[in-house]
Order: structure tokens, then sequence, then C-alpha cells
């Protein structure tokens, strides 16, 4: 573990400095206000988090360590470890009942749906129209 113990500093420096940097150049951009009211209302970060959606992916969840099946856990609770996130996952089933979103859709399907069902806002390319947003689908 010693011999790890400089890459994860690193790491973690190189993490602070680049969310540091990228936060600046948003508070020059949008203004301290703006960040302060996206980034800083802690409701905002729940309704983030119980946003995401658990996923039944198979083979992937054994591969990767649960991580589709306990994604809801991992949003709510980053610093758990892997290896306590099933266990976790049950304990917040019950609490959170119906804000607890699990889809057990086949991956490749699910993706498939995605990208076909996928909506997203773009802006009007009129100058006159500063600030007007259109739902638009690439299919």
């Amino acid at each position: 573990m010693k011999s790890e113990r400089t890459q994860i500093i690193v790491s973690d420096i190189a993490g602070v400095v680049i969310v540091t940097y990228l936060l600046y150049n948003l508070v020059m951009s949008k203004g301290l206000t703006w960040v302060f009211c996206m980034y800083g209302v802690p409701l905002l970060i729940m309704r983030g988090a119980l946003s995401v959606i658990d996923r039944v992916d198979g083979i992937l969840n054994i591969t990767g360590h649960n991580i589709t099946n306990t994604h809801v856990t991992d949003h709510l609770f980053p610093k758990i470890p892997h290896y306590h996130a099933m266990e976790a996952t049950r304990a917040i089933k019950p609490i959170l009942k119906d804000y607890y979103r699990l889809d057990d859709t086949p991956i490749l399907k699910a993706l498939y749906k995605e990208a076909k069902e996928c909506i997203y806002a773009k802006s009007d390319d009129n100058e006159e129209a500063k600030g007007v947003f259109w739902f638009d689908n690439k299919f």
C-alpha cells in the first residue's frame, strides 16, 4: 500500500486541480450566483442522485462489481466500498420506495431504446430568439 500512496495523492491532487479549474471557468462564464444555485443547493444533489437507474445487466454485473445494479446506492453514498453496495442497496430499497428506480430491460435493448427515443433541447439559431429552446430528436 505504501508504494501506491504517492500515486493516490497525485491523482487526488490532480482531481482537485481539474475540478477547481472547471469551476473557475464556469464561474467566469456563468457567474458565481448561477454556479451556487446549480451546484451549492443540497436538494439538487439529492435529486440528481435519485435520477439514476439501477439496471440488471447479467454478466456485466459480475465483471463490473455490480455497479450497474447498485448505481442508485453509488450516487447516494459515493464512498461506500463496492463489496458493501449490494447489502446497502437491499437496505435502501424499502426506505426509498417509489423513488428507487430499477430497469430490468436487457442492456442492448435499453441502449437502442434510449438512442431512439432520446429527446434533448437545442437553442434556436435565430439571433432575435435568444433563450428559446426547442425539443429535438436525432431519429
